[in-house]
């Protein structure tokens, strides 16, 4: 038996960097799920801008930061 607590998320960082419609650039951190739900494997950035939810939360300089989806131009590494 184990002690892992079942609600607990697990997590992986992935660093990537934003355009902005404003034309701003911005580099943070996404959390991707270690498993996805929609497909085999873990989840991908990409899943996480295609899923329902309109923000996407990014860590930036170690502050959370909520951008709307509709303000994402470009992603990459």
């Amino acid at each position: 038996m184990t002690d892992e607590n079942p609600y607990l998320v697990h997590k992986r960082e992935v660093l990537i960097r934003v355009t902005l419609s404003t034309g701003e650039v911005v580099d943070g951190t996404v959390h991707c799920n270690v498993r996805a739900v929609q497909h085999h494997g873990r989840e991908r950035v990409k899943d996480v801008l295609n899923g329902e939810a309109e923000l996407v939360p990014l860590l930036v300089n170690g502050q959370s930061v909520l951008v709307h989806k509709s303000f994402i131009e470009q992603v990459g590494r």
